[in-house]
């Protein structure tokens, strides 16, 4: 639990962001980049703005496993 709480505080902390919302979603997609290249050997970053022909994970997918993110505290 311990490694996973350091896992979770590896990504950039804006103590005062311009926009709130555009924050949390950059937040959540920073978490989300770091799991999929971590833990699922993958790049989904670009899945934030467009599909690729032959990528496995799709902008669905993307915003799917997003949505399961911000509920996260």
């Amino acid at each position: 639990a311990i490694i996973a709480t350091g896992f979770y505080r590896l990504h950039v902390w804006d103590d005062e962001p311009d926009d709130t919302e555009a924050a949390e979603f950059d937040e959540a997609d920073d978490v989300m980049v770091s799991i999929g290249s971590a833990f699922m050997g993958l790049t989904v970053g670009c899945a934030r703005c467009h599909d690729h022909k032959f990528d496995p994970i799709s902008q669905k997918d993307y915003y799917s496993m997003l949505s399961f993110l911000r509920g996260i505290e």
